[in-house]
């Protein structure tokens, strides 16, 4: 298949996703019962696992099971965590498993180890071990089994992916990811649309997941959409420059500060880099910068004197919703976490653990989360969970800083601004980050160096 083909086919899948999601956005919105609600997903999601395991049985190329695994988190309209996992998608999975073994059974595709693997894996094992120390854990089996299902099932696929997925163009990684924040763009504006309010109470929730969650998507993605703009000319690249200009606005929209923050850099450095990027254009560049800069201003003050109350909206929400002394309840939730680390050093606390956490910041029931990636590896999975994560992190990032080139330097970019931001909120962890996480990883391998050769493994594996 074309590369043409190839971005319809991505558009295709994006679509079908969308469509999902809004059918099942506006059942809850017009009161449906949950029965139904339930049931439609249900289809939704064994249609999602027909259409993979059709994919997997069919191509010996996996390119094309990548957009389904890649967008199918992005699908549901309702909140759920891993304790109330809809058991219609362990029904997809287990119908697109048949599809694995079909595909194992005709194609007989040769075994490889990503160079991403090693990081991936000290990952999961710190999953599987963390909490195990826990003797008032009385969910430790059911914990450690669902997260050596999660994490072995996420290391299988990616390296089947790794090792049946063909060489694939970085402007269709690029096309990847740009279908993706349009679909998560889309879902933003229709959910505002559809409930008002909750761009004045920061209540927005797309069921996948609420402000701060999609902002950090947005965060991933926006760099791919800068690198299209580098590589393309004309009326494409400036239309490229204002997608993610669009990108940031739905992040304003979705008022999560922190993404705010980050975003606000990130396209600070965009800004400054487009003098080099775009040197063939700069006048034009600069003109359109600057015209953007006055519009944006008069348009401003314009807004503000007719809608005078969108400033105290705005002030509500982003300074006096601020608690300076405590960073939003931060600092409270920073120090217990270090302090009952120490309960259990080692293995951690568990991911199931802040279901049942005892302070309550945030209001009642739900998951604590750390809001910190690293504070909360060292509560769940203890030094031994933290230690692996920061191999990865360093697996990672090597793999791009060796040998940099464009590309390479988008792939920095994006995970740089969501790992910023994972600093005082969580980015891994999070399953749909994740899974994006390793599709780009993926696709991506062939443009990444390897921090360790394990000759040995690698060979007995081949």
């Amino acid at each position: 298949m074309k590369d043409t083909s190839k971005r319809f086919y991505i558009i295709a899948i994006g679509f079908l996703n969308l469509i999902f999601w809004v059918i099942t956005f506006m059942c809850r919105k017009k009161g449906i019962g949950s029965d139904i609600i339930t049931t439609i997903e249900g289809l939704e999601l064994l249609i999602i696992g027909i259409l993979m395991a059709g994919v997997l049985s069919i191509f010996d190329d996996l390119f094309y099971a990548v957009p389904i695994f890649c967008y199918i988190p992005f699908v549901f309209s309702r909140p759920f965590d891993i304790k109330t996992i809809p058991i219609f998608l362990y029904i997809a999975i287990v119908v697109a498993v048949i599809g694995i073994i079909i595909h194992i059974y005709r194609f007989r595709p040769k075994l490889k180890i990503g160079k991403m693997f090693w990081g991936l894996a000290a990952i999961g094992v710190s999953l599987i071990f963390g909490g195990l120390g826990v003797s008032s854990n009385n969910q430790r089996f059911t914990q450690f089994i669902m997260m050596l299902f999660v994490s072995v099932g996420l290391l299988l696929v990616y390296t089947l992916f790794i090792s049946s997925v063909k060489k694939v163009d970085f402007n269709i990684i690029c096309d990847l990811i740009n279908i993706l924040a349009a679909i998560i763009i889309l879902q933003t504006f229709f959910s505002q649309l559809a409930y008002p309010d909750t761009l004045n109470k920061k209540t927005l929730n797309l069921g996948w997941g609420v402000g701060n969650n999609l902002s950090l998507m947005l965060l991933f993605t926006m760099p791919f959409a800068y690198y299209k703009a580098i590589v393309c000319k004309g009326i494409v690249r400036y239309s490229y420059l204002a997608y993610v200009g669009l990108e940031y606005f739905t992040i304003i929209f979705a008022f999560s500060r922190g993404c705010m923050l980050v975003g606000a850099l990130g396209l600070a450095v965009m800004f400054i880099l487009g003098f080099k990027f775009f040197k063939d254009d700069l006048i034009l560049y600069s003109s359109l910068a600057f015209l953007l800069l006055t519009v944006a201003m008069f348009g401003g003050k314009y807004y503000i004197s007719q809608n005078p109350e969108t400033i105290e909206k705005l002030k509500k929400i982003m300074i006096d919703g601020i608690k300076f002394d405590t960073l939003n309840g931060r600092m409270k939730i920073y120090s217990d976490l270090i302090v009952k680390s120490w309960d259990y050093p080692i293995l951690g606390h568990g991911v199931y653990f802040p279901f049942s956490y005892d302070i309550d910041v945030q209001g009642e029931g739900g998951y604590q989360w750390g809001h910190c990636t690293f504070l909360h590896a060292l509560f769940t999975t203890g030094l031994f969970g933290t230690i692996l994560l920061s191999y990865h992190m360093v697996e990672k990032y090597y793999g791009l800083i060796k040998k940099m080139n464009i590309k390479k330097f988008t792939l920095l970019f994006s995970f740089a601004l969501s790992g910023l931001y994972g600093l005082f909120d969580i980015s891994y962890f999070y399953i749909n980050y994740m899974v994006v996480l390793i599709v780009v990883l993926v696709l991506a391998d062939s443009h990444m160096e390897r921090l360790f050769n394990f000759k040995f493994v690698e060979k007995y594996a081949s």
